[in-house]
């Protein structure tokens, strides 16, 4: 990557390199956070580590990859990204208020975090104005339904990775997108922070190796809008870099949003979603 782009949510020009990483120019290798990785051999420069000693951190014993602890994303780099220099972040996003309901949840009922579904109901989302949200697609409640119904979280992340981006030299514009469109997809995007339609760890394919949630698609969808607002980015930009994730690399899609024939590649309601968390923060955040 050359010329401007964004490094951790701040705007920088020839250091940035692979997915936007700072590269260290001394020893040209790329800062992730918790380790350095060296483009030049397709590896990291050190083996993977845990907040909690274990003898093969985020290893699966089903999948040999997960077993060497120098390899970037399983050594699939055309579907992943690694955010913050660890294999699998899942353990970042089991800290949130939603993922620790579903889990509640899931024990409280019998359902194995590894299960490939929960049918945790949720509640309803709550507006800092006290308002909820409708969702005409939700025949039990007719409400937008979410693990968590506080989703000030949403708009406060999207609020610093705007500031931060415009401290650093920003403003947020079309020509920037497509670095800051990094920091997008790891708060929103499949498998995101605020993503509460999938939970848990990766598997190699950035579609699969989820616990699905299936019943909070409007809300992660809302998150998008949301986020993308209260960052600066305007509505069509949403909607458009939106479109880009869901049609993934060519003839593979990273979501089942993705719509070729509608407008922006996003089927009609995701972008419907999308547009309602977009109002939302414009009136209430």
């Amino acid at each position: 990557m050359t010329g401007p782009a964004v490094c951790e949510s701040v705007v920088c020009f020839s250091h940035c390199r692979y997915t936007g990483k700072e590269r260290d120019t001394e020893s040209g290798n790329d800062y992730f956070g918790a380790r350095y990785y060296a483009s030049s051999v397709g590896r990291f420069m050190s083996p993977d580590w845990a907040a909690k000693a274990t003898p093969v951190p985020y290893a699966k014993l089903d999948n040999p990859q997960s077993l060497n602890l120098y390899a970037y994303v399983g050594n699939n780099p055309l579907s992943r990204i690694d955010p913050d220099g660890h294999i699998d972040c899942s353990g970042k996003n089991a800290s949130g208020a939603g993922c620790q309901a579903i889990a509640k949840f899931n024990s409280d009922h019998g359902i194995s975090p590894t299960a490939p579904k929960s049918n945790f109901p949720g509640v309803p989302v709550k507006l800092p104005n006290g308002s909820t949200v409708p969702d005409p697609h939700n025949k039990t409640t007719g409400l937008l339904m979410s693990p968590t119904a506080d989703v000030s979280d949403v708009a406060a992340a999207g609020k610093k990775a705007g500031q931060d981006a415009a401290a650093a030299g920003g403003p947020i514009a079309p020509g920037a997108l497509i670095g800051f469109a990094i920091t997008l997809g790891e708060a929103v995007g499949t498998g995101g922070q605020f993503d509460y339609q999938r939970v848990g760890p990766q598997s190699d394919d950035i579609t699969g190796g989820f616990q699905q949630l299936g019943q909070f698609r409007d809300v992660s969808n809302f998150n998008v809008g949301l986020f993308a607002q209260q960052a600066g980015l305007t509505i069509e930009d949403t909607l458009t870099t939106a479109g880009q994730f869901a049609r993934g690399l060519p003839g593979i899609p990273f979501s089942s949003n993705y719509s070729p024939g509608s407008p922006y590649g996003l089927d009609p309601r995701t972008a419907e979603f999308i547009r309602v968390g977009y109002q939302a923060g414009t009136m209430t955040f």
